[in-house]
């Protein structure tokens, strides 16, 4: 697929770098990144060093020095905003909060490029458990059909972290009969999805602090990358 369509090869890596700085900034910080922050203060973390009382004194000494005169020097201009061509290729991002920080870093990656248009059509609070609040698979034709991208971009499940009605029943999250009901929802919006054979990039859901938060998540984007495999699309694990 990545060879057939080149720009996908781009687009990953922008996506790769700007969810790996949106997992940093948003709740979903991956515990590793967690722990490297906290191993300095903002004190070493601004002026080096490992908090010795060699450093303090160093930090002393930099308080004592003259502060430089504030420069009178005019603020360069805004740059130009890039017109978009009339038949810029369109990326359609769909999904939860996360593919909403996806969305900005796309459009920041690209905001010269006047050949690419990025279309955010996400909704922060959504999943695919709770399709009484948002239906994907409801929307998601009337969506692509008005926007005709040239690829689909989707992150999704940070929300589905929760109790599925099967057959009137409440199925507990991770359950047999819940991860059925999970793919056989996840299977029906990539048919959606790959109805026009549009190129499919699907990102999967960053680890999490808590371990069993981060179970949950392996367990989610181990079916997303089946179905989307199979599907002929490319599943991005982050």
């Amino acid at each position: 697929m990545l060879d057939r369509f080149p720009v996908l090869r781009l687009m990953a890596i922008v996506l790769i770098a700007s969810m790996a700085g949106l997992a940093i900034l948003q709740a979903a910080t991956p515990a590793a990144a967690q722990e490297r922050v906290e191993r300095k203060s903002f004190l070493q973390l601004l002026f080096g060093g490992s908090g010795s009382s060699s450093n303090k004194s160093n930090t002393a000494r930099t308080s004592r020095v003259k502060k430089p005169t504030r420069s009178t020097k005019a603020a360069p201009p805004p740059e130009p905003e890039i017109e978009k061509l009339e038949n810029a290729r369109k990326i359609l991002v769909l999904g939860d909060f996360l593919a909403n920080g996806a969305a900005d870093g796309l459009n920041a990656a690209f905001s010269k490029a006047p050949g690419v248009v990025v279309v955010d059509r996400t909704n922060g609070s959504s999943g695919l458990v709770r399709d009484d609040y948002y239906n994907w698979p409801q929307e998601t034709p009337g969506i692509v059909a008005e926007v005709q991208p040239s690829i689909i971009v989707v992150q999704i499940g940070s929300n589905d972290r929760q109790q599925l009605m099967v057959d009137g029943e409440r199925e507990a999250v991770r359950s047999v009969n819940w991860l059925a009901e999970y793919e056989r929802r996840t299977q029906q919006l990539i048919g959606l999805l790959r109805t026009r054979n549009t190129p499919l990039l699907w990102i999967g859901l960053p680890a999490f602090k808590s371990p069993s938060m981060t179970t949950d998540v392996v367990a989610l984007n181990g079916v997303y990358r089946k179905l989307v495999e199979k599907a002929g699309g490319e599943f991005i694990d982050i």
